[in-house]
Parts: C-alpha cells; sequence; structure tokens
C-alpha cells in the first residue's frame, strides 16, 4: 500500500500540470472542458461506482480479479481513472492518446516501484476505459463506464442520436455494460446541498470576532470538514463536483446516500449547535440521464422532445424549463437540467422545513450580551460578557482563527508579485476598531454573478459543470483579491503593522461578502467589478455568452446594526441586478447607499427614493443604480470635482440639489461663473463630459430622464463619492 500512496502523490504532480495549462482539452472538439476536470470527474464517478459494488456484497476480489484489500482497490480505482487520458497532454491530442497513456503510466508506476498485482491493474483500467477495448473485469468496466458517464452528452455519436432507434443503437454497448455491474438499480445518485440561512448565523451580532468566527466555522465546514466526511465514507474530494460558498453538489453512491446525507446534516449541527443544511438527492442516475438529461431522451419521433406541446400554464412550463425557441430546446438536454431539476427540488425542500434549531428563553435567563437572542450558557472572562452557546463557539473560532481567507489574501499577493507579506490576526473586536481611523464608517459589500444558473444550465456534461464553477469560483476570488489590493494601496499594505482595513466574510463560487472601512467602498467596488470581467472573459468566449457581476454596498456608522446593513446590502444588490438584466447588452452593475444616520428598514429602493428626492419638485436627485461603464465614470469625475471644490462648496452644492432641478441649476451656475477662469473652463468640462455620458439634456445639461421616466442626476451621486471617499480620490491609497 506505500507504493499505491507514493504513485497517488506522484498523479497528482501530474494533475496539477493539466490544471495549469488550460488548453489541454479533454476533447479538442470540445472548447469548455478541461483535461483536468475531465479526469478528476471520471476519478469521482468511478469511487462512487466502486463503493456501491462493495456495499451491495462484492469484495475486492469480485470487482478485481485480484486479492487486494478494500483500501488498494480504492486507490487503484482512483489513479487509474485520473490517469485514463493522460496521453492527450500532446500535441497529437486525441490520437494515439491510449497508446501514450499506457506507455506513460507504465513507466511511472515502474519508477516508483509499484508492484504486482496492482501496476497490472492500474494498466490494463487505463488501456480498457474504451468499450471497443472490450474491458473484461468489474475494475475495467468501472474505469470504462465512468469515463462514458463524465463526457456522454460531449460524445459525438450520442448528440446525434435523436430518435429512439438511433439512440439504442449508438448507447445498448453502454448500456448493457451499466446493467452487467448493477442490474435494474443503477449505482449512482447526484447529492446536492445548501447551508440554510447562512447570513442569519454570521451576522447575528455586530462583534467581528463572532461574525469572523462564524464564517470560518461555516468555511471550514464546507471544505475540509465535508470533505473528511466523504473520507470516512470511502469516498474523495473527487466525488464533490461543486463545493463552495455554502453549497455542494457530489457524486455518490446510490445505497450510502442517505447515511450520508443523514451525517452531513447533522455534523452541521454538532459543531454549530444552530446551523442546518438542506440536502437532497436526484433518482438513481445512468448513461442516458448524464447523456440527456430528464426524459424525454430523445428529441425526434413519438414521445419525443420536440414532440411535446403545451397549453396555457403548460405552456408557460415548457418555455420557463427549455426557453421560448423550440429550435434551442435540444441545447438544454445535458447534465445542467439534472441539476436545474435538483436546485428546484432544493427551494421546495428548504420551503418546507420542519426543524429548526430553537433555544427556550425564560423571562428569569440572563441574556447573551452578543446576541441578545439566547439565554448565557457561559462566560468570557477577556471580555467580561455572559454568552450564550453558539456566540461562545463562534467567538472562540473567531478570536483564534488562522483566518483563510486572509492566508489566501497573502498567497495571491505573493502569486502575483504584487506584494510579500505576513498579517498578524485580525485584532479587530468590532467594526469600530475596524474603521476608528476612516471617521468610524464602515461599508457592508454584497456582489453575486449575474444569471449563473442560466450558464450552468448550458453544462452538458458533469465535467463542463466542474470547470464552470471552478473557473467562476477562481475568477471571483481573484476579482475580491485584485479589488481590496487596488483600495488599500500597495504602500498600506505593506506598512501594515496589524490587520488591513476589511474583513473578508465569504467567497463563493460567483458571489462574495466583505466589510471595508467606508472611504475604500467606491473604489473596490469598481476594481472588483473590472477584475470579475477579465477574470471571466476566456470562460464567456467558450460559453458564448457575456458573464456579468452585480454589487451593493451600504456605507454606515460602525454602530449600526450589520443585520439591517445585510439586509440593505442585498435589496441594492437586487436593485442593480434589476439595471442588468434590463439592459441591452450584458452589463456589470452597481447601487449603493450611504447613510449619516441611521434607519431601521430593508428596503434600500424606498428609501432612495423618498431620501435623494428634491424638496421642491419630483425630481430624483440620483441615477443609481449604474452599470459598470457609468459608475466608473462617477469615480473619475469625483476624483477631477474634488480637485477644483472646497468641502464647503461641495456641501453647499448638494444642498442646492435638493431644492429642486431650478434652483441647482441657477445656483451651481452662478457659483461657477464667479470662479477664476482656469478652473471654471476645467469645471465645465467635466461636467458637460458627465452630461454627454449620462445624456442629461434639462436645465443646463444638468439633469435627464432616467429609466423610469423620472427627472434626474448623477451629480449628488458624484458629491457623495467625495465626500466619503476621502484622501481615496487623491491617489493616497
Amino acid at each position: 500500500m506505500m507504493n499505491l500512496d507514493r504513485i497517488d502523490s506522484r498523479v497528482c504532480e501530474v494533475l496539477g500540470k493539466l490544471r495549469t495549462e488550460k488548453y489541454v482539452l479533454a476533447d479538442t472538439r470540445v472548447p469548455d472542458v478541461s483535461l483536468y476536470d475531465h479526469v478528476y470527474l471520471t476519478a469521482g464517478i468511478a469511487s462512487a461506482m466502486v463503493a456501491e459494488l462493495l456495499r451491495r456484497g462484492l469484495a475486492p476480489r469480485d470487482i478485481s480479479a485480484e486479492d487486494i484489500s478494500v483500501d488498494e482497490l480504492r486507490s487503484i480505482v482512483r489513479i487509474s481513472s485520473l490517469l485514463h487520458d493522460w496521453g492527450k497532454h500532446h500535441p497529437s491530442a486525441y490520437r494515439d492518446h491510449v497508446t501514450r497513456s499506457i506507455e506513460w503510466t507504465n513507466a511511472l508506476l515502474e519508477e516508483e516501484g509499484v508492484e504486482e498485482p496492482h501496476k497490472s491493474l492500474i494498466v490494463s483500467a487505463v488501456k480498457r476505459h474504451h468499450l471497443e477495448y472490450g474491458p473484461q473485469t468489474h475494475l475495467e468496466k468501472v474505469v470504462c463506464l465512468s469515463d462514458s458517464y463524465a463526457s456522454a452528452a460531449d460524445r459525438p455519436e450520442l448528440s446525434k442520436a435523436e430518435t429512439p432507434e438511433e439512440l439504442l443503437k449508438v448507447s445498448s454497448s453502454t448500456l448493457g455494460v451499466e446493467e452487467s455491474l448493477f442490474g435494474s438499480t443503477k449505482g449512482i445518485v447526484l447529492l446536492l446541498g445548501d447551508v440554510d440561512r447562512i447570513k442569519a448565523y454570521v451576522f447575528e451580532t455586530t462583534r467581528l470576532p463572532e461574525i469572523r468566527g462564524g464564517s470560518e466555522i461555516l468555511n471550514e465546514l464546507n471544505n475540509g470538514e465535508l470533505e473528511a466526511l466523504f473520507k470516512q465514507r470511502g469516498l474523495g474530494s473527487e466525488n464533490l463536483i461543486y463545493n463552495g460558498g455554502g453549497s455542494f453538489l457530489a457524486v455518490v453512491p446510490t445505497s450510502l446516500v442517505d447515511d450520508l446525507s443523514d451525517d452531513i446534516r447533522r455534523m452541521y449541527l454538532e459543531k454549530t449547535t444552530n446551523v442546518t443544511i438542506t440536502v437532497v438527492k436526484s433518482p438513481p442516475l445512468g448513461f442516458l440521464e448524464f447523456g440527456r438529461g430528464l426524459k424525454p431522451y430523445t428529441i425526434r419521433g413519438e414521445g419525443g422532445l420536440m414532440a411535446i406541446e403545451g397549453k396555457g400554464v403548460g405552456n408557460w412550463l415548457l418555455s420557463s424549463h427549455f426557453g421560448d425557441k423550440k429550435e434551442e430546446w435540444p441545447q438544454r438536454k445535458g447534465f445542467g437540467e439534472l441539476v436545474s431539476s435538483l436546485a428546484s427540488e432544493l427551494r421546495m425542500e428548504k420551503g418546507m422545513k420542519n426543524y429548526v434549531p430553537f433555544f427556550e428563553t425564560l423571562p428569569i435567563t440572563r441574556r447573551c450580551q452578543s446576541c441578545g437572542t439566547r439565554g448565557a450558557t457561559s462566560y468570557d472572562d477577556n471580555r467580561k460578557e455572559y454568552l450564550c452557546s453558539p456566540c461562545e463557539i463562534k467567538r472562540k473560532r473567531g478570536r483564534n482563527a488562522r483566518y483563510e481567507f486572509l492566508r489566501r489574501f497573502e498567497s495571491w499577493l505573493k502569486d502575483e508579485q504584487k506584494l510579500t507579506c505576513m498579517f498578524k490576526p485580525p485584532p479587530y473586536f468590532d467594526l469600530d476598531d475596524l474603521s476608528k481611523q476612516y471617521d468610524g464608517y464602515v461599508a457592508f459589500i454584497y456582489a453575486d454573478g449575474n444569471d449563473i444558473g442560466s450558464l450552468l444550465y448550458k453544462a452538458r456534461t458533469p465535467a463542463a459543470y466542474r470547470h464552470i464553477s471552478e473557473t467562476l469560483a477562481e475568477a471571483t476570488g481573484n476579482a475580491l483579491f485584485e479589488g481590496l489590493f487596488q483600495a488599500v494601496g500597495r504602500e498600506r499594505l505593506a506598512g501594515q503593522s496589524g490587520s488591513p482595513p476589511f474583513e473578508i466574510i465569504n467567497i463563493g463560487g460567483d458571489d462574495i461578502t466583505v466589510i471595508t472601512a467606508g472611504p475604500l467602498a467606491w473604489r473596490f467596488s469598481i476594481e472588483f467589478l473590472k477584475s470579475f470581467e477579465v477574470g471571466v472573459a476566456e470562460l464567456g468566449e467558450e460559453l458564448d455568452s457575456c458573464i456579468t457581476c452585480s454589487l451593493g454596498f451600504v456605507i454606515a456608522k460602525s454602530t449600526y446594526p450589520v443585520y439591517y446593513m445585510e439586509k440593505l446590502a442585498e435589496s441594492l444588490l437586487r436593485s442593480a441586478k434589476r439595471v442588468a438584466k434590463e439592459a441591452k447588452e450584458p452589463v456589470s452593475s452597481l447601487s449603493y447607499l450611504y447613510l449619516t444616520s441611521p434607519i431601521a428598514t430593508d428596503n434600500a429602493e424606498e428609501l432612495i427614493g423618498e431620501y435623494y428626492r428634491s424638496k421642491r419638485g419630483s425630481a430624483i436627485i440620483t441615477m443609481r443604480p449604474y452599470p459598470l461603464s457609468q459608475a466608473d465614470t462617477i469615480w473619475k469625475i469625483s476624483a477631477g470635482l474634488k480637485k477644483l471644490l472646497s468641502t464647503s462648496q461641495a456641501h453647499a452644492w448638494e444642498q442646492a440639489l435638493q431644492k429642486g432641478p431650478l434652483f441647482a441649476a441657477n445656483y451651481l451656475l452662478y457659483q461657477i461663473g464667479r470662479m477664476p477662469l482656469d478652473k471654471k473652463q476645467r469645471l465645465l468640462d467635466l461636467l458637460n463630459d458627465m452630461s454627454n455620458i449620462f445624456n442629461l439634456r434639462m436645465h443646463e445639461r444638468l439633469f435627464g430622464l432616467d429609466s423610469k421616466g423620472q427627472v434626474s442626476t448623477p451629480l449628488m451621486d458624484v458629491l457623495e463619492v467625495i465626500k466619503f471617499s476621502g484622501g481615496e480620490l487623491d491617489g493616497s491609497s
């Protein structure tokens, strides 16, 4: 077994090269599936199949025809699956790849001293991973069948089969292998999970140790703990098709799925005492489901997809599932359809949740001094506070956290050759600590990709789904780090004696949640959205889609409840997404709110509509939400205007705007007219640029009509950026 452990490490090296060299494709005819994703998913499916066969009573000898242990069998299956297409890492790509895979695998095994029968088992599984090479043992059939599952929808012969006769002809051999292994009950299922009420758990207090600790606990559960649980059950990280941001998608053995689901639910509850996770499973799946999604599997002929007709509600259901253009329906058939159906079931299950952790708190009970909702069960000697059990767990974790997200930021800075540094553990106890050098203001920022569900729906294979998910996750994380680097600045990061002025709360697959010092918010948002678009550009070309992101942030005093900041940021994000959706071309967008006084509300749109309405007339003195291009313009105009206006002048302009379009236009032009000629001209140039970009044609080209037909202006937003960004506009960051 020792040699197998060593060869497993070498295989990981091989995979590492495949992952970094993105030009290596699983199939040169399919540009959106890398070889790395394909072999990784093949290994996951194969390990699930072997686990199912073992649970059905087969011994390792029955599966491999050799006397080996269960652990040896699992290692051999994993290694064979990971190496089966290694030969495609060559200029000739697909041509003669099986011969090369055999030769390279054989050389690698000899080099590492892998002995018989392990060596022959691995080489034979690699050799016979195609049906035409006649897989004989269950082991060889498992690797062959897993390879077919992982790329089913991309196989040309399957995609061309439209009638029942054509489909049976091209799939009969594969279905025969499937039946010989599993009989009438297919061997694997998909398992989809999503943590319930993440934000309520993380943001129920303003204390940063609890926020940080809650985020770290969930991050550990979603990654390391979940993978460890899979390993305990004889599976591995390769069984996770997607994992991040509190959600996961996995391929697991049919007979293990219920026990594994219970284990996952129990793990989250035991580690946190009050966090639950919703987990749903698919029916047992086979080759046709992986290749064609849900029934019907055929496209033409009686009972085929194109023969389906709907009336009334039925027609609406068909359109919502497949799209309005019937000729494009066949493109929806594939793995993405399976996941979409499972996601719908997950949402329904969440809405019918029949158990929520409840902590009874009697009137005579001392309440937790952190959350204020549950009864205290312990005492924090350091802070002299009584805490409930969930808050105690979060505080201990947050206080002693290695802080994984900050370590990832450090690694990114080093890898990108921007900076080499080691931040101290986060010293902030609350938002006051984080913001005390920035006038006491913090920004709660929430960003999320636009229409990513539809993008994932296009994934015809699990390998493609994994490729899309991982590329999005990588682009999102890199964009977050780039935004923070640009907003905080190289000099400030290099001279940081403690923790930098931000807290990364979550990095999901296509979403991020971060708290920064207030003045950094606008620049971070611009840089994040720009970097995200650059990071997903190649993926967008592969999928023939323009991938964008929306962002909402609220700036408020550090004493403002995080609960309301989170709700307002989410509301702002929704309004930004609506702008992105209504735009003629795909765009990234943002919206924000600057609160100088606390207001107990979670509806940002109502607040903006009321707060930014001029006192005389019905004009709205803001044009938010903004597409990224316009938001970038506001940032640049603000930087120019700050050099021309004093603080008192900018404040006077704000007051004039609040009095209505006519008063504002007269006052601003009068004030500009009194300025020195050179200053006046530069100011007029900036305002003219703003007028042209935002199509302002009313009241001396300071106002225009927004998307709702209301008289509005972006000038108040420009002035607000000057006010809350402070020195950040001068390039001092």
